[in-house]
């Protein structure tokens, strides 16, 4: 993506829809192909920066379908593969991206993508990387028994 077209898209309020998980699949063929390009390959903290909307998902059934591979592709894994991990995003934005970004995406921030009352409650409790709950409806339908 060429860094003029970023400012440009946030002034004209595009949303860019991505999925991060694709760049952990997509890394050698794209280092191998357009090395020159791969520093603007993925740039989703440059976007957050320019002030773009991001909107994460998965790609299912191409990729997988785990936002929590998501997650961590645009965020550790960038920076621990050491691929340009200036562009790596904070968890916290990550999950912003994946949340009330892809909400937004769809036209439904009035009712998903935040925790808020009024709003329909889908989500997974995740503590240090394990699902402990997951809440279907504002509801706790399972909860992982304690070891």
């Amino acid at each position: 993506m060429n860094p003029k077209d970023m400012t440009r898209m946030a002034r004209l309020g595009v949303i860019a829809s991505m999925q991060p998980i694709h760049a952990v699949a997509d890394r050698e063929l794209a280092d191998a192909m357009w090395p020159d390009v791969t520093k603007h390959a993925y740039a989703w903290r440059a976007l957050e920066r320019a002030g773009v909307k991001l909107a994460f998902g998965s790609d299912a059934p191409v990729e997988t379908a785990d936002p929590l591979a998501g997650i961590e592709a645009a965020t550790a894994w960038r920076r621990e593969a050491k691929w340009h991990p200036e562009l790596a995003l904070t968890r916290a934005s990550a999950l912003r991206a994946y949340t009330s970004g892809a909400a937004y995406a769809t036209g439904m921030e009035r009712d998903l993508g935040t925790l808020r009352s009024g709003k329909l409650c889908d989500m997974t409790v995740v503590d240090d990387g394990h699902v402990v709950a997951t809440v279907v409806g504002g509801r706790v339908t399972w909860r992982r028994k304690p070891a």
